[in-house]
């Protein structure tokens, strides 16, 4: 990974906290989305060993894949949390950087996410925001990038699943040549969003040090 986070003692934020904190959020972010990244495929190979393989009428791995599929679920919540606390806690420091930059009020930088319609574009412009406020002396065009990159592959893995289940009510009776490729798109928009996290994370601890303070 790029531009790597060099944690150090840094002024107070608004809320009492520091913007280092993000330093370790970050991690657990990056820890959790990997991990999820991990188990996801776990969970689709299962499924296509449950689609293929029966005997005397009962599908052999159907339990393999039940506990699977909630390993599954358990991974992509705590990584959805441990994400949201992360883009939380940029959403504040982005204020103090560049206050007023930001698009939309810190009440959506959680609801866009769980806002019918909105939920398919609103995301990507707030995490535009927190990484545009920490560069405000020149735009990261490879940020800007990586993140419009990441949030296709996001798109196009959620609609690509929504359209499967409605098609199919369920995504094992998908073809394994589909599903491989869904499993490629998933680990290609965890991977984008570590990278995502790295850059912003690491922009605002260097904006944030005492060095870069003016004197």
């Amino acid at each position: 990974m790029t531009d790597a986070v060099q944690p150090g003692p840094l002024p107070a934020a608004v809320d009492g906290t520091t913007p280092v904190d993000a330093v370790t959020q970050a991690r657990n972010a990056q820890i959790a989305l990997a991990l999820a990244a991990l188990v996801e495929p776990a969970r689709a190979a299962s499924g296509i060993w449950d689609r293929t393989v029966v005997v005397n009428g009962v599908t052999r791995s159907s339990t393999f894949y039940s506990l699977a599929s909630t390993l599954n679920a358990i991974a992509v919540f705590g990584a959805v949390i441990a994400f949201l606390l992360w883009l939380r806690r940029c959403r504040t420091n982005a204020d103090i950087l560049a206050p007023g930059a930001a698009t939309y009020s810190t009440g959506w930088v959680v609801g866009a996410w769980f806002t019918p319609l909105l939920m398919w574009w609103r995301p990507r412009r707030i995490v535009l925001d927190i990484h545009r406020a920490s560069h405000p002396e020149a735009p990261d065009h490879t940020g800007i990038r990586l993140i419009n990159y990441w949030w296709t592959a996001r798109v196009g893995y959620s609609v690509t699943v929504t359209i499967l289940v409605a098609l199919t009510g369920r995504m094992v009776r998908v073809s394994p040549a589909i599903t491989i490729v869904l499993e490629v798109v998933y680990i290609a928009s965890a991977v984008l969003l570590i990278v995502v996290i790295n850059r912003v994370t690491g922009a605002q601890a260097r904006r944030f040090a005492p060095s870069s303070a003016p004197a």
